[in-house]
């Protein structure tokens, strides 16, 4: 409601819904004929933020060689990362309002070179290694601000590295030297760090495995094991021994080598590379289309042209947006996104297409982290001056499709949820005189029918007419 509008004087149409994903919630809204749009709602509601890109270059000095953000947290408001001078390695807490600071690390400590590699979903614990003064490198976590060691996985163990952690900070996975062998650990305050074992030696690659992701609650654990065949991805549920991903979990016509980078929150999916016929192909793993029952393993492609490589790094909670990195038709290693509907696309050409975003001609590389919500992407790229830093990008308002144009108060701006109040939103939109601001509400494709990026390459053309109402029953048919 603008400022100067009261919601007594204003004529307006009501609608009273029951939403079929909220059972039981009533939502009361009113289309209000003023200059633009407005909608009177009982209570406030803050407006969507828009796409940002942040980048993080100012963290780097001038002995600085690169800048990476390793980690985001479930609601995108706190990063991790780190930046590097040579073998000098300095760790950084990004946290939305206050911008980056650098972790101090205690000053009798004889710790340094501390390199965050993922945060916690609740933002609150940051994971990754450190250096000792005996030349160690051990696994670390930063919380409050203090930096706290892990124990070594055996006795004499001069390596071990913290790679992930689940939302509460609870639960730290990692790998770590366990007398001749490299192997997966789970550390938590009661137990320790416990050791995670390997599906078997392997002839090739000896015996090792790695901890890299871990399910919000700590149940399921997923990285990689070596096996009699090969170096496999592979997943740690509790109670159980170590399995494969899938039954098979290495792509079609490649060497017998796959590696799980990352989870979703409930453990559902996982994301990382395999050797493939291609080359190197991103993949996820999960539940199988014809038996959910079973796990199965899916190419999630390369950016066209150029050698056939591409690695998953993280993936949403749900399973629908993964990033990573490819290499694209000139050979450079660029950032990718990829969804159910679109596949995989370059990070930049996406946010420009999508998001109408300006990167002032950064170059990125590497999208490393996702938040659980898909919303909030982290990683690193070449800024216009040249070298490696990190960035963040923002997406802004969620939509799972054009016809989703309500949130669940039924106001305009898409909420990832198809249900009546949008389609009561169009059709009260579409019910008002053609001279009405408020109609355009239902202007979500061109005269063609076609609809605006990223679904499509048309989009309003300023008619609503039978073009709109096919392509939005279109889209509520396919849903979110």
């Amino acid at each position: 409601m603008f400022a100067d509008q009261h919601p007594e004087s204003v004529p307006c149409l009501a609608r009273h819904l029951t939403s079929g994903r909220r059972p039981g919630r009533r939502v009361v809204w009113c289309v209000a004929p003023v200059a633009g749009v407005c909608l009177a709602v009982a209570g406030a509601q803050a407006a969507a933020q828009p796409a940002a890109f942040i980048p993080l270059d100012s963290l780097t000095g001038p002995g600085d060689t690169l800048g990476i953000a390793t980690g985001v947290s479930d609601d995108g408001s706190t990063v991790s990362g780190y930046v590097a001078a040579g073998a000098s390695v300095r760790s950084f807490v990004w946290r939305s309002g206050a911008g980056a600071s650098f972790v101090t690390l205690p000053g009798a400590s004889g710790l340094s070179n501390l390199q965050l590699q993922a945060i916690s979903g609740d933002g609150a614990t940051a994971v990754g290694r450190v250096s000792t003064a005996a030349g160690d490198i051990r696994a670390a976590f930063v919380r409050s601000g203090q930096v706290t060691v892990l124990p070594e996985l055996a006795s004499a163990s001069r390596f071990t590295e913290a790679l992930g952690v689940n939302r509460d900070g609870s639960v730290i996975v990692g790998q770590g030297q366990n007398g001749s062998a490299i192997e997966a650990f789970s550390w938590r305050p009661a137990q320790g760090a416990t050791g995670l074992g390997f599906l078997s030696a392997s002839a090739l690659f000896g015996r090792q495995s790695a901890a890299r992701g871990v399910s919000a609650s700590g149940a399921v654990i997923t990285g990689s094991s070596t096996a009699s065949d090969g170096l496999l991805a592979s997943r740690w549920v509790a109670g159980r021994s170590v399995t494969t991903e899938a039954p098979d979990p290495v792509l079609p016509g490649g060497s017998r080598v796959s590696e799980a980078n990352a989870i979703s929150g409930d453990g559902a999916y996982t994301v990382g590379f395999s050797n493939s016929q291609n080359g190197t192909e991103a993949f996820m793993v999960g539940p199988s289309p014809t038996n959910p029952a079973l796990r199965a393993i899916r190419s999630l492609g390369d950016l066209p042209g150029g050698a056939t490589t591409s690695i998953a790094w993280d993936v949403s909670a749900d399973g629908s947006v993964v990033v990573g990195s490819s290499v694209d038709a000139t050979n450079r290693l660029k950032a990718f996104i990829w969804t159910e509907a679109q596949g995989i696309r370059d990070l930049a050409e996406f946010l420009a297409d999508s998001a109408g975003l300006d990167l002032a001609g950064w170059e990125l590389t590497e999208a490393r982290s996702i938040s659980a919500d898909g919303r909030t992407i982290v990683g690193f790229g070449i800024p216009p001056s040249g070298g490696l830093d990190a960035f963040i990008v923002q997406l802004g308002p969620v939509a799972c499709n054009p016809a989703d144009i309500a949130d669940f108060l039924g106001l305009p701006g898409p909420d990832g949820v198809l249900d009546g109040n949008d389609f009561a939103l169009f059709l009260n939109a579409l019910a008002l005189p053609d001279n009405d601001p408020v109609r355009l509400v239902a202007d979500i494709a061109n005269f063609l029918g076609d609809v605006a990026p990223p679904f499509g390459t048309g989009g309003p053309d300023g008619v609503v007419d039978g073009n709109d109402v096919a392509a939005f029953l279109l889209w509520l048919a396919i849903g979110c």
